[in-house]
């Protein structure tokens, strides 16, 4: 049976771009492109580790009221079958910043994404949210 890891990431979305950033350097995946968030540690629901994973690693404060379930997706890894909850993040603040040494890209919603490489998961919410914010 494989190993289940519970991991959470936030859509923000500002001027018709979505935030994007790699993969730090060490982490597997690394330079990957995903949305920002990580693994729902122990005691932990996916609003609170949300909160703590955005301020952690791209310095950005967000309130649990300003958050929403968009889905949730499943994705089989060679390290264990990932499961993803994707939450909208309506408000922020703070100063958006690379606290982790990864890149932060703002990806257009109507353009298609030519960052290289993605996470499968990556793609499949990059889909789901062009067709929700046509």
């Amino acid at each position: 049976m494989e190993k289940i890891i519970q991991v959470v990431a936030a859509v923000i979305i500002k001027d018709d771009k979505v935030l994007l950033t790699s993969r730090p350097s060490g982490k597997i995946y690394a330079n990957y492109w995903e949305f920002p968030g990580g693994k729902v540690e122990l005691q932990e629901n996916i609003i609170t580790a949300l909160v703590r994973e955005l301020k952690e690693e791209i310095n950005l404060e967000v309130e649990p009221h300003n958050c929403q379930l968009l889905t949730a997706i499943e994705h089989l890894y060679q390290h264990g079958l990932v499961q993803l909850s994707v939450v909208t993040v309506q408000a922020w603040s703070g100063r958006l910043q690379p606290l982790e040494g990864q890149n932060i890209y703002w990806q257009e919603l109507k353009q298609e994404c030519n960052l290289h490489p993605c996470l499968p998961t990556t793609d499949k919410i990059l889909k789901l949210i062009k067709q929700k914010y046509r």
